[in-house]
């Protein structure tokens, strides 16, 4: 009787679980497709090798970040193109680029899927908050690329963690405070000049 009542409690999590991560989605997707694409001004503060057609706009507050799950694009700020540099826009740009070139917003949403059915385990988290690091790190490796300013670059960062958090639909923000061991490892890794891998290997993702 303990056993099923275990097995009982265990499935009805995993199924909230799984109806909560269904809505979440849903929202997350909605979201992006009502994001609006740049206006000429904005697209003119680009730089010229910019994506253009995966760059949509939010109004308000909020950082940069990858927004939808599939067929997801770079979803900025509206106030952004009055603030940024060209150097911070690079930044952004290959940051943002490096995590749609690695479809990691999929691997994010398999990952929430997978933690449904074992919500349980302690080591599953701990796998999966370590492969978030790692995609983190990679991407800013790829943000900094031959263009060594470690200093501006976690300056930028931090801006970006201070100011609220952005609608629920952006699934990967270019910088979070929450958890905040997961910033302060990428900073200590960029002021470090840490060396990191830019392609994650088989092995690791698996």
């Amino acid at each position: 009787a303990v056993v099923q009542a275990l097995r009982w409690i265990v499935w009805s999590i995993t199924a909230l679980m799984l109806v909560r991560l269904l809505i979440q989605s849903v929202g997350v997707q909605r979201w992006a497709w009502r994001l609006r694409s740049p206006t000429q001004t904005e697209y003119d503060a680009l730089p010229a090798d910019a994506p253009f057609e995966r760059f949509r706009v939010f109004d308000g507050e909020g950082a940069p970040c990858v927004a939808g799950w599939f067929f997801p694009v770079i979803a900025v700020p509206a106030t952004a193109f009055e603030q940024l540099t060209r150097k911070q826009w690079r930044w952004i740009i290959r940051h943002e680029q490096e995590h749609l070139r690695c479809n990691d917003t999929v691997a994010v949403l398999l990952q929430n899927i997978v933690l449904a059915f074992v919500w349980w385990n302690p080591f599953a988290h701990t796998l999966i908050e370590e492969y978030a690091r790692a995609r983190e790190e990679a991407c800013d490796a790829a943000a900094l690329d031959e263009e060594r300013d470690d200093a501006g670059y976690a300056d930028f960062l931090l801006a970006w963690a201070a100011k609220p958090a952005a609608s629920p639909g952006c699934v990967m923000s270019i910088a979070q405070s929450r958890p905040a061991r997961r910033l302060r490892a990428r900073l200590v890794a960029i002021m470090a000049a840490r060396r990191v891998r830019k392609r994650l290997g088989f092995l690791f993702i698996l």
